[in-house]
């Protein structure tokens, strides 16, 4: 498609469905440098789509990068729309006679892909209905994040990273549920797997605005 004045790519998997069944859509965005093709593979995505039943979407970012508002590279020192081009994701599957659930459309990403997820959620969440970043951090200040409601969040992050920090990602993480969904300061442990990497994921909920958020570390 060209937007912006730019051909943008994505990837499609179109999971085998009723033609008036609407599905759920979700975005799985790559991290700087990666690509479309890469995080396809990576995350399996055809598989899942086609288990799960959701129209899994890999698209690629202007110079392997995105636009998160401070970071990264290219699609960030040119401002590229990628905001915009996301929304057009979705209408450009709609338009293509595929019905969409628009109750369920979410974005996820890895690094930078992560980071782009957050903002979409802030700068689109009439069409993105929550976010899961991984590796990813919420940019905060660098966009502004006035949501026509506040969306939940989802991030998973190693304490042991050296590019996306964990002692940056999890105040900012912090920040969002904070600032934007008004979650309560205190939080539950609601998963705990030690046999993988030591995972525990703590909930911070009821939030005044919006549904439970969780951090996995």
């Amino acid at each position: 498609m060209v937007h912006g004045g730019r051909t943008r790519s994505f990837i499609i998997n179109l999971p085998q469905h009723d033609a008036k069944e609407p599905l759920p859509v979700v975005l799985v965005l790559h991290g700087y440098t990666n690509t479309a093709s890469w995080m396809c593979s990576t995350a399996n995505v055809a598989t899942f789509s086609n288990s799960e039943r959701f129209v899994g979407v890999c698209p690629s970012g202007v110079g392997n990068s995105w636009n998160a508002g401070s970071c990264c590279g290219q699609a960030q020192a040119e401002r590229v729309d990628d905001v915009g081009f996301a929304r057009a994701i979705v209408a450009y599957i709609k338009r293509h006679g595929v019905g969409v659930d628009d109750r369920r459309v979410y974005a996820t990403g890895f690094s930078n892909g992560g980071m782009l997820s957050y903002r979409l959620v802030c700068e689109a969440s009439d069409v993105f209905m929550g976010a899961a970043s991984m590796a990813g951090s919420y940019l905060t200040g660098a966009f502004p994040c006035r949501p026509t409601a506040p969306r939940p969040v989802v991030a998973f992050h190693d304490t042991l990273d050296t590019v996306v920090p964990h002692a940056t990602a999890n105040p900012n993480y912090k920040a969002y549920v904070n600032e934007v969904q008004r979650c309560p300061l205190q939080h539950q442990l609601v998963y705990s797997n030690p046999a993988f990497y030591w995972m525990a994921c703590y909930q911070r909920s009821p939030c005044a605005l919006a549904s439970k958020s969780v951090w996995c570390t």
